[in-house]
């Protein structure tokens, strides 16, 4: 009974932090990749029958026919979002936001039983410590990234959710019934694939811990036993394969070039969205998105985020010690999560592109690492001091989660800089804004959004004398400009060598030389409250994804004439 407690009330405090807050940007769509999903929810129907659901040519669900012409994530999110929401009061613009919202913290909910789920598993396979897996589902639950991320109506918690089932699922076959068990995590990996196509990477670790399963009952089995087990074992694994494919189909028709079952020719149009996908990651000045990740140093900026901002400093640090003692253990299972987790780190982080969401399927075994490497920390503390430090520990560890919730028990601060422009801009002023960031002000209740001229202005382009003739002009004639988020300066800033005089431009604008003079500004930093005392924690030097959906800092500056 000790057990289930501890899971409730572990669950209770991971349903709280996801839930907590959800409404978190006031219905005014401040997620780009969730306004997305969003808008395509909002123009599906769910099909009468499952024949037309499964045909790509006319499935009402497809993108493709609704017409989004570039759609790269899988479609099981936007279709249960639609199935879920049909008929009900939810089946509006904001009420499908707010339904992915819920998606999303259900999903990672259940991913934190799931770490729990498999701690227990390795406990029995090891005789591990029985702390084990409440340790590994409280560190899951507190973790940052994942709360942020069940905030979001995007695919990244239900992805990792299904690929995080897909092993949990596995490591049970190794007890019992291993041809229904691996079916079932074939199962959930071709989910995973419906809801984003590299969930495929959790496949190593799937067929690792299959072989050493396999291995293990191999060895224990009577000479008579053995064929038929190894028979067994194949049989498991061709299903697995069977499994993923037919689910992967039923997932995502979009994929798929026909209805028909045995045709597994890729959609074209999907081909073609993956290749320009890819060329985005590419190094590129011009580009919005690819000019954060000119000056960023590979493997060491991911792994900085991760530390600071996705667990939190003691968190990491403990994790590390876990996964190395894990990495040690000679306990074939534990020894694959790790390295697992350490080269499939290692593959994301030498990539172009290191936003901290791609790592989201390794939480789950941060968690446990975290909680191997708590248990072993404080069995080295002395008797008389064991609880103590166990609890100061675990205090740290709380710290940054406890302020990052602060975020969402406030106003959005674009909310907030939207009300001040209202009330302190007169009407016709000329506003400029930044291409590729959400301008301002919003559309708030009992207000007029078009009294005034707003002109985005390209600060993405080449440094070319027209690009500044251009700039010169808008600046020359501006009354306001407004810096909604550091998605412009912070990208462009570091990256001086192809943007030396937007550079420039930007520290003057700072330091106050130019015609422009900072008028306000509107934060939401991580805030730990002690009652007496609040302390901010500034995370505007972390990965601009962390910061600008949520918690942007907006500037808005005056011409001084």
């Amino acid at each position: 009974m000790k057990s289930v407690f501890y899971a409730v009330v572990i669950l209770f405090c991971a349903a709280a932090l996801r839930f907590y807050g959800v409404n978190w940007d006031q219905n005014q769509h401040l997620h780009p990749d969730e306004r997305f999903l969003t808008m395509v929810a909002s123009a599906a129907k769910v099909p009468a029958t499952f024949s037309e659901y499964i045909n790509p040519s006319v499935s009402t669900l497809n993108p493709y026919n609704l017409n989004f012409g570039f759609f790269v994530y899988g479609t099981l999110p936007t279709t249960l979002n639609k199935i879920a929401v049909q008929g009900s009061t939810y089946d509006s613009y904001n009420g499908i936001a707010i339904a992915g919202r819920y998606m999303s913290a259900i999903a990672d909910l259940a991913t934190t039983l799931l770490v729990i789920l498999i701690g227990r598993m390795l406990v029995k396979m090891y005789g591990l410590d029985e702390r084990l897996p409440y340790i590994s589902g409280f560190l899951y639950a507190v973790a940052v990234l994942p709360i942020q991320n069940s905030h979001f109506f995007t695919v990244d918690a239900l992805g990792t959710f299904f690929m995080t089932l897909s092993v949990a699922l596995a490591l049970r076959a190794r007890f019992k019934m291993p041809v229904l068990f691996i079916s079932l995590s074939g199962l959930a990996l071709g989910l995973a694939l419906a809801t984003k196509i590299s969930s495929l990477s959790v496949l190593p670790l799937l067929i690792g811990i299959i072989l050493i399963s396999a291995v293990a009952q191999y060895r224990n089995d009577e000479a008579e036993l053995r064929l038929q087990h190894v028979l067994e074992w194949l049989l498991a694994g061709c299903l697995l394969v069977v499994f993923v494919y037919v689910t992967y189909r039923v997932g995502d028709p979009h994929v798929f070039s026909s209805s028909h079952i045995f045709d597994p020719t890729l959609n074209t149009h999907f081909k073609e969205n993956i290749a320009q996908l890819k060329s985005f990651s590419t190094p590129s000045i011009g580009l919005p998105p690819s000019v954060q990740w000119l000056t960023k140093t590979k493997i060491l900026f991911p792994l900085r985020n991760i530390a600071f901002f996705g667990l939190g400093i003691v968190y990491f640090a403990i994790m590390l010690f876990g996964m190395i003692r894990m990495g040690l253990s000679k306990k074939p299972i534990l020894v694959l999560i790790s390295f697992w987790v350490f080269a499939l780190f290692l593959y994301l982080g030498i990539q172009f592109a290191t936003t901290m969401r791609y790592f989201y399927p390794l939480y789950p075994y941060f968690a446990i690492m975290g909680a191997a490497g708590y248990i072993a920390i404080v069995k080295r503390i002395s008797n008389k001091y064991r609880r103590l430090g166990a609890a100061i520990i675990m205090a740290a560890i709380l710290i940054w989660p406890l302020s990052f919730m602060a975020i969402y028990a406030r106003p959005h601060s674009r909310v907030s800089a939207s009300e001040w422009m209202y009330d302190n801009i007169p009407a016709k002023a000329k506003i400029l804004t930044e291409y590729w960031d959400d301008a301002l002000p919003l559309s708030l209740p009992n207000t007029q959004f078009n009294q005034y001229e707003i002109v985005p202005i390209s600060v993405f382009d080449a440094d070319t004398p027209e690009k500044w003739v251009k700039l010169n002009q808008e600046f020359s004639t501006a009354d306001y400009y407004i810096l909604t988020s550091n998605r412009g300066y912070g990208s462009i800033q570091p990256a001086s060598k192809f943007y030396p005089k937007m550079s420039v431009f930007y520290n003057d604008l700072f330091a106050g030389t130019t015609n422009f003079k900072k008028v306000a500004e509107f934060t939401s930093y991580p805030t730990l409250n002690l009652g007496f005392t609040a302390i901010q924690f500034n995370d505007q030097w972390s990965e601009e994804a962390f910061t600008v959906y949520d918690h942007p800092k907006v500037t808005v500056f005056k011409r001084i004439k």
